[in-house]
């Protein structure tokens, strides 16, 4: 069995306006627009206002782009799948009352055309008893991009590192296909799925700025694409995720600051102790 990856995504995606051009998933902005101005509220003569300083903050939703028409489900780490439905333009994640990853899957059809994107959420709450393999191994959609494995929950993807993932059509991998990597700050590249359908990418070191300590550096946004043609139908999926600075960037050098603070701590003593040992010697004689 063949499979035909198309000139056309090719060329869209290597072209410099390509990035996030597919159905994909993606976190809504963090800027003003999660605030809300609130009018105070009348209180009555015996009741004391609460302070506060008049906005409220939203939680953020996802948006899904380019997705007029989909569908949107989430996937419990038990495999229940909830539907979703927007709500101005973007999803809310509902709290399910399981820890662990969730699956957020938009798959669509247009004629001969199946489109699919996959987004996987870590949230919290009750010990689910089901490992993120189990989430991973369940069919989400007809075509998808399957991360293998997920980062340990409360890790991430890091740049610098190889992040690992398999191509599935109807739960079944696909050899010989090519998939693309985008990130926002600009890098694509692109491999082609092993005899097992798998492929790896290395996480690009493309951050303008590195300030040392995680919370400082703000994640950057990835997306994997990859198309298959089959028994006359074209399949699009698109994976997304973020990724973060590599941790090393600033943990080598404070390990260096404290492997020279060791060293001439240790200098110090040994030079004190045997200043100390002479000043002995010199009283005795």
């Amino acid at each position: 069995m063949k499979y035909f990856f198309t000139i056309g995504i090719t060329l869209a995606l290597l072209s410099g306006n390509s990035a996030f051009a597919a159905m994909h998933f993606q976190p809504e902005a963090k800027q003003r627009q999660g605030m809300t101005q609130q009018a105070p509220k009348a209180h009555s003569p015996k009741e004391k206002p609460k302070k506060h300083s008049g906005m409220q903050r939203k939680k953020p939703g996802i948006l899904l782009m380019e997705g007029t028409g989909a569908s949107v489900t989430l996937i419990r780490p038990d495999g229940v799948i909830l539907p979703l439905e927007p709500n101005e333009g973007k999803f809310a994640i509902p709290k399910t009352g399981l820890d662990n990853y969730h699956a957020l899957v938009a798959e669509k059809t247009t004629g001969n055309v199946i489109e699919s994107a996959i987004r996987y959420v870590s949230l919290r709450g009750k010990p689910s008893g089901h490992s993120p393999s189990e989430l991973t191994a369940q069919q989400k959609a007809s075509f998808e991009i399957v991360p293998a494995p997920l980062p340990r929950e409360h890790w991430h993807y890091t740049s610098g590192k190889n992040a690992v993932f398999t191509l599935r059509l109807l739960n079944e991998p696909i050899a010989g296909a090519m998939v693309f990597l985008t990130t926002a700050n600009g890098t694509t590249v692109d491999t082609i799925t092993d005899s097992n359908g798998k492929f790896a990418f290395q996480l690009p070191e493309d951050f303008e700025k590195i300030i040392p300590g995680r919370r400082k550096n703000a994640p950057v946004e990835f997306r994997i694409e990859a198309e298959v043609e089959k028994d006359g139908k074209q399949y699009f999926s698109s994976l997304s995720d973020k990724y973060y600075v590599n941790p090393n960037h600033w943990q080598s050098f404070q390990g260096g600051l404290l492997v020279m603070a060791l060293g001439m701590g240790v200098g110090l003593f040994f030079t004190f102790k045997n200043h100390k040992t002479a000043s002995r010697k010199g009283k005795k004689s």
